[in-house]
């Protein structure tokens, strides 16, 4: 479903990617790993058709990312790192405008209304009279209610408090359960354990390791070792 090509995209000094290749099957969970500045973000962009790469390529439903960027951003639902919004709107409003934007159809509002509800969230209220942690609710309720195929979520649970973390891992295996396709770029070791088969840890726009968890528990660590444990261990 995710297909990345010796993807490049340098910056400068370590910044950006480096023939970058790995693939995402349909239906599977799978989690981007590595400090800030490894090129989580990065590759999301270009995933999403927001940056040309210099050589190489990213594709998803076998569509190209930079070309047929339409065609893409119509099946994948998108929770960018940092969320702005437009001023002067409340949190229904917004989404509201995400709905027309995709279509308007009738499964997105009832799809809104539930998982306002799984959140805890007034959509009533002013934008610009939430917590981080709010804001963060609207802007994953935009990405899941369009039901797309994909989903693409940079630190999704940002500003979450414990509880919250624990209803975002419920509703990620629920979607699973749907058959959707996860690309997970995250800081949250338990929360990518939790939802997420496979894994990759990126170091400098490069993949240090990938494969499944416990296949890199016994390659880079131990038998039982966590996840963040790997992680350290692959940056030691």
């Amino acid at each position: 479903m995710i297909c990345v090509e010796g993807l490049t995209k340098q910056y400068g000094g370590d910044k950006g990617l480096y023939s970058l290749s790995f693939q995402v099957e349909e239906g599977e969970a799978f989690a981007l790993l590595g400090p800030n500045g490894a090129g989580k973000t990065t590759l999301i962009r270009h995933l999403l058709g927001f940056i040309r790469p210099e050589s190489g390529r990213a594709l998803i439903h076998g569509w190209e990312c930079w070309r047929e960027a339409v065609k893409v951003k119509r099946i994948v639902g998108y929770l960018p790192g940092e969320i702005h919004f437009l001023e002067g709107m409340k949190g229904l409003d917004f989404l509201q405008l995400v709905c027309g934007l995709h279509g308007d159809k009738a499964i997105f509002s009832r799809r809104r209304t539930r998982l306002a509800k799984r959140l805890d969230i007034d959509l009533n209220q002013d934008l610009r009279q939430m917590s981080k942690g709010m804001k963060q609710k609207v802007g994953l309720i935009a990405a899941l209610m369009l039901d797309a195929p994909v989903l693409i979520l940079d630190e999704p649970t940002s500003g979450f408090d414990p509880l919250m973390k624990r209803v975002f891992v419920d509703l990620i295996r629920e979607e699973k359960e749907r058959g959707k396709t996860l690309l997970l770029a995250s800081h949250n070791f338990d929360e990518v354990e939790r939802t997420c088969e496979r894994v990759g840890i990126l170091r400098t726009g490069q993949l240090a390791a990938i494969g499944r968890i416990e296949a890199l528990r016994q390659a880079h660590a131990a038998q039982g070792a966590s996840l963040e444990e790997v992680f350290i261990k692959l940056y030691e």
